[in-house]
């Protein structure tokens, strides 16, 4: 037997053809194939493959007949058909089809893979480059439930951006890049961020140009949300202008009793009309059985752990107090000044300067004005002394003495000045005191008083041609005043002698006592401020502030053990789920049930679980028991059940506030429809503070009944069906009493008063109520947490009387019916019909509801961070929403990996 090396040297040249074509196959057929296993192989690859290897097969068949070019041709023209045979009824189906194209399950990974990429080179550039909490760097997204679907919208819009001829070229790329690191970004800090994104500069280029190119298209082709003024207006008066109403009410409940029963074949057809529907409202019947969850979950009673709480002491009282004595300052509300402590003493025409200590700065301007009048008398000596008095009011108190040596020089020329101002002026003694008391500030409500407002009104009866001629002359006598008072005490007897002589004195002395006591007030200020007793920088340790601290402590350590004992079952119960992932369930499988579909599969493993579950829930309880806590496993619950809280006040847990402060609490809805099942979770009960860790047993799916025969089913359709027939007998029963209440010309009350509710014998009275003031929509009376949290919306307003009032029922309230009018509206649930009358609407005359509009124009509603832009953003959003629906219909955009929740 020849040996194999025998074998090669005998064919050494058909042998070293086939090594070189095995070795391009491996090279690059292989490497085609390991891309397609990965992202889904597509069908003009698995063509190439198929082609390529029956080219090769047969060329090498056809070296022993020396034809191997004719074989290879033969060959790969066969299993190319044969290829495309299998491709076409084998080929996975695309995960995301258009009517310009598909998307493969690899495709769609790629999408997201390059998003990720996007969103974190922009992350980690702009974390290396700006500073600043209030900077935000942009972000790639057009806000769909899940990544797969955003992406792939993000390709709808790159197919509209290549339509519409928008092209991002590489300079566009780095404008966005020096835009959001507001040119900061070095070369080796992007080579850093590349090596460990492991990506090229030219990829990520790529990358971000089909980012961008989509986001352009998106700016371009959405919606623009610009709202009017009007619309502003609309909103403002929703929430302003209020109301009452007289109503009567109409039960649907009881109408529902007037209703035959029905046939079986009324009733099958009824079923059989709405069972594919989920039931809303009476008149939006369905009997769907709606998803539903069985539930574990651990409580920690709020007063069971405060009861384990030691007892807080006086020294525990004491030692809190210390360390946080700075909660406890007290708040030293300052005294209301007088009005004469701020108003300079020239009146009117100067603005108010606060005087500072040693300080005669208001004096200056009236110096100045007071020489223009002895101007005429002696010019000379005016001028000469205009340097002299305005240096001592600059300068300090040491320089007043020059003063008294000068302005004896000026009496003579003072008192021809007063005595012509004192006759001219002495009719309007009481504007003077007007003018020196209130000064610019008289239309300050801050330092108003009684005694100016009638000095005001006395005032008011002068004829204004005299103020405005006066005005000048009257401020001449009262600025040279406070000049003459630092004169020396041997003067002033003099100077009240001549003026006693030729002119009344009281308008002068007046003045200068007046602005005495304004100039000496720092000093009376002063005074006072030393004998005022000062106040404690911080609360006294008083009976009642014990009282708060023990409440605080008690708070705190009751926090504490619900803290403790939560984290306890957290992980008691991961433990548990640990264990019982460690069971492999599918080893037990036999041969014929590890054939079985995936479906099939899957519940095979939930019966199989099913024990094992029981035997987690049976050890939860003892530890409950053994720790003072309760576990409790819930019937399937739907999602009505879980909200209604009286029932089950667990439905309405929410993350706890200490571990989400500042942000959206995450609720128990939300984490049974988002997580899979074992999955612990904290919650805490808003209405009686409980702690709780619970979660999702198990998951029963929507499904449609099939007939009648289900247990309790066939009741609930007679009832449903009852509800339904009777709206048409109380919205003619409503009619009836509208139209009696129209003819009667009285008011709804008076009119209905001893009305029933139908015209059958024995029908209760018709209830009649008149509701309290209400406006169209009103906002949360509850503080905001965080300031950096949106505004809360306003949200319609309730009304007394009425189950569920949504917009529809306003409307009519506030926009069809006048005040006295009267009219019919459904209760949003459609339990009732109500026959109403509008009254007592505010504003309601031109005169006031042109006084809110003046309102609404002062109004920061403009503003960003209002509530009513909050409002107009989440309209924006939906007009969003609605554009990128409409958007995915238009090419027809099916999902075969992700089912969209608005398909469902």
């Amino acid at each position: 037997m020849k040996s194999p090396f025998a074998i090669f040297r005998k064919n050494q040249k058909t042998m070293t053809v086939i090594l070189v074509v095995l070795a391009m196959f491996a090279f690059v057929v292989l490497g085609v194939i390991s891309d397609s296993m990965q992202n889904g192989m597509s069908s003009s690859a698995l063509i190439f493959i198929a082609v390529l290897i029956g080219a090769a097969v047969f060329w090498i068949m056809g070296l022993k007949a020396k034809k191997s070019q004719e074989y290879a041709i033969t060959g790969a023209i066969l299993t190319g058909a044969v290829g495309l045979v299998f491709a076409t009824f084998t080929a996975p189906a695309p995960a995301v089809q258009t009517t310009f194209g598909s998307l493969s399950d690899g495709d769609l990974r790629n999408l997201v893979s390059d998003r990720s990429t996007a969103n974190q080179f922009i992350s980690m550039a702009h974390a290396e480059t700006v500073q600043g909490r209030f900077s935000r760097p942009p972000v790639f997204n057009y806000g769909m439930n899940t990544i797969q679907q955003d992406v792939a919208l993000g390709y709808l819009f790159r197919h509209e951006a290549e339509k519409n001829g928008i092209e991002v070229t590489e300079e566009s790329v780095n404008n966005f890049i020096n835009g959001f690191t507001q040119d900061k970004l070095t070369n080796e800090k992007f080579k850093e961020i590349r090596k460990k994104l492991q990506i090229s500069e030219t990829r990520l280029y790529k990358i971000l140009a089909a980012e961008m190119k989509s986001g352009m298209a998106f700016s371009l082709l959405q919606p623009r949300n610009t709202f009017t003024p009007e619309e502003y207006w609309k909103l403002y008066r929703q929430n302003n202008i209020t109301e009452q109403i007289e109503m009567a009410t109409l039960p649907i409940e009881e109408f529902a009793k007037e209703v035959p029963e029905p046939t079986e074949e009324e009733l099958n057809s009824f079923f059989n009309t709405y069972k594919t529907r989920f039931q809303v409202s009476p008149d939006k019947p369905g009997f769907l059985i709606p998803p539903k969850w069985e539930i574990g979950y651990m409580e920690i009673n709020y007063e069971k752990a405060e009861e384990e709480i030691a007892e807080v002491t006086e020294d525990d009282i004491e030692v809190y107090y210390k360390e946080n004595k700075e909660i406890y300052r007290s708040i030293d509300i300052p005294e209301k000044q007088s009005p004469q402590s701020t108003v300079p003493p020239n009146g009117p025409e100067l603005p108010v300067v606060p005087k500072k200590e040693g300080e005669d700065k208001p004096l200056t301007p009236t110096l100045k004005e007071d020489k223009k009048p002895a101007k005429k008398a002696k010019p000379d000596k005016t001028k000469t002394e205009k340097p002299k008095t305005e240096k001592p009011v600059k300068e300090t108190k040491k320089e007043t003495g020059k003063k008294k040596t000068e302005k004896p020089k000026a009496k003579p020329e003072e008192k021809p000045v007063k005595k012509e101002a004192d006759k001219k002026e002495s009719p309007k003694k009481k504007e003077e005191k007007k003018t020196s008391s209130t000064g610019t500030d008289a239309n300050n409500p801050v330092f108003a008083t009684t005694e100016d407002s009638l000095l005001a009104l006395a005032d008011d009866k002068k004829p204004a041609s005299e103020k405005k001629k006066e005005e000048p002359k009257k401020v001449a006598p009262k600025k040279e005043t406070p000049a003459k008072e630092k004169k020396n005490t041997e003067e002033k007897p003099k100077a009240k002698k001549e003026t006693s002589e030729k002119a009344p004195p009281s308008p002068i002395k007046k003045t200068t006592e007046e602005k005495k006591t304004d100039s000496d007030k720092p000093k009376q200020d002063k005074e006072e401020k030393k004998t005022k007793t000062p106040v404690p920088k911080y609360r006294p340790l008083d009976n009642d502030l014990k009282e708060e601290i023990k409440d605080e402590i008690r708070k705190e350590r009751t926090e504490k053990i619900l803290a403790e004992k939560s984290a306890m079952a957290l992980n008691q119960m991961r433990l548990m789920k640990d264990n019982l992932l460690d069971i492999d369930i599918e080893e037990s499988f036999t041969d014929e049930e590890k054939e079985l579909k995936d479906k099939e599969k899957k519940k095979l493993i939930e019966e199989k679980l099913k024990p094992l579950i029981e035997d987690i829930n049976s050890e939860l309880k003892k530890f409950a028991e053994k720790n003072n806590m309760e576990y409790v496993v819930t019937k399937p619950l739907s999602y009505q059940e879980l909200i209604d809280e009286e029932k089950n006040p667990f439905g309405r847990a929410v993350t706890p506030l200490s571990q989400n402060f500042g942000r959206n609490r995450t609720s128990l809805i939300d984490v049974m429809n988002s997580s899979q099942i074992l999955v612990p979770t904290e919650g805490e009960i808003p209405s009686n503070n409980h702690r709780i860790v619970y979660w999702k047993i198990r998951d029963i799916a929507s499904r449609v009944p099939e007939d009648l025969s289900e247990d309790g089913l066939k009741e609930t359709v007679i009832k449903s069906y009852k509800e339904f027939k009777a709206l048409d007998l109380a919205k003619t029963r409503a009619e009836e009493l509208q139209q009696l209440v129209t003819n009667s010309k009285k008011s709804l009350l008076e009119a209905l008063g001893e009305q029933t509710i139908s015209t059958k014998e024995g029908s209760p009275k018709l209830s009649l109520l008149e509701s309290q003031n209400f406006s169209w929509t009103s906002f949360p009376s509850t503080p905001r947490l965080n300031m950096f949290e949106p505004p809360p919306l306003p949200k319609i307003s309730p009304i007394t009387g009425f189950d569920f009032v949504d917009n529809e029922i306003m409307k009519t309230l506030f926009e069809k019916l006048k005040p006295g009018e009267t009219g019919i509206v459904k209760d949003a649930g459609s339990t009732a019909y109500y026959v109403v009358q509008p009254k007592n609407r505010k504003p309601s005359s031109e005169g006031e509801i042109e006084a809110v509009r003046s309102n609404f124009l002062t109004s920061n509603m403009f503003f960003r961070f209002s509530p009513y832009s909050s409002v107009f953003r989440n309209i924006a959003m939906s007009g969003n929403a609605a554009f990128a629906k409409n958007l995915r219909e238009k090419y027809n955009m099916q999902f075969s990996v992700t089912k969209e929740p608005d398909q469902e």
